[in-house]
């Protein structure tokens, strides 16, 4: 072989009909329903890159810390709610940004929270995802999570059904703390209190477990990507959700 020989690499097929399929839908949705839904779109699509580049799981990293006491996955998701408790607190309080009305995720704290909150967890555990992290995976290939997300669909389905009779139910309304502290600012410094605690109290857990730094390549394209730089992106991309749509990633919704 000379130096003049190319040398042939393997097309990347899944990679290149994501590509186009991706640029096929959003054409779609421009066409349809404008800037607006096409940027959500995009942002979607990075949020299911960013999920899956760097691996990042809600409901397996608390398997973790139960079954091999491992806290990286928990860590990072408290590093998440850092960077987006920030980024979040002084644009809520303003509640308007360039004649776009902002509001948070917010909801009574009820029973329907406490039951559906335990009937998620069970569930979450024996479908092996949460809602992110369902998506990501049959994005991914894995045709087993089918399952799963039939599962979510119906269910929310289902639920629709019911729901008036849970409104009716014990309820002690919408509670923030920045209702309960009278300021962003105090309720912000004490989030991020709580955030620090908790992850304290990790870090004293993974002390007696044999989990291993996360030591892998930082590779921006095609990946892996470190689970610090996955919980700085998912911040961020919520943080554009909200300046776009005007409400938080509330994934669950979509359902």
């Amino acid at each position: 072989m000379t130096n003049n020989t190319a040398v042939r690499q393997p097309l990347n097929l899944p990679l290149i009909t994501a590509i186009l399929v991706s640029s096929g839908l959003l054409w779609r949705v421009w066409l349809i329903s404008g800037a607006k839904q096409s940027l959500l779109l995009i942002i979607a699509l990075l949020l299911g890159l960013t999920l899956y580049s760097a691996a990042f799981s809600f409901a397996g990293a608390y398997r973790a810390i139960l079954v091999k006491r491992q806290t990286q996955g928990v860590q990072a998701q408290l590093l998440m709610l850092a960077i987006a408790s920030i980024l979040f607190a002084p644009l809520l309080a303003k509640g308007e940004l360039f004649g776009l009305t902002l509001y948070g995720a917010t909801a009574p704290v009820a029973l329907m929270l406490v039951v559906g909150a335990f009937l998620f967890g069970i569930g979450m555990q024996l479908g092996d995802g949460c809602a992110s992290g369902t998506l990501y995976t049959v994005g991914g290939g894995n045709r087993r999570m089918l399952v799963t997300l039939s599962g979510f669909m119906a269910g929310s389905v289902i639920g629709t059904l019911h729901l008036p009779f849970w409104w009716r139910q014990p309820s002690w309304g919408t509670i923030t703390l920045t209702q309960l502290t009278g300021s962003w600012q105090s309720a912000l410094a004490l989030q991020l209190l709580f955030l620090l605690l908790l992850s304290a109290l990790l870090y004293r857990i993974s002390r007696h477990s044999d989990e291993a730094p996360d030591t892998s390549n930082f590779r921006l394209l095609g990946g892996p990507w470190p689970l610090w730089f996955g919980a700085l992106m998912l911040a961020l991309l919520n943080l554009a959700t909200l300046l776009t749509a005007g409400h938080p990633w509330t994934i669950a919704w979509g359902y």
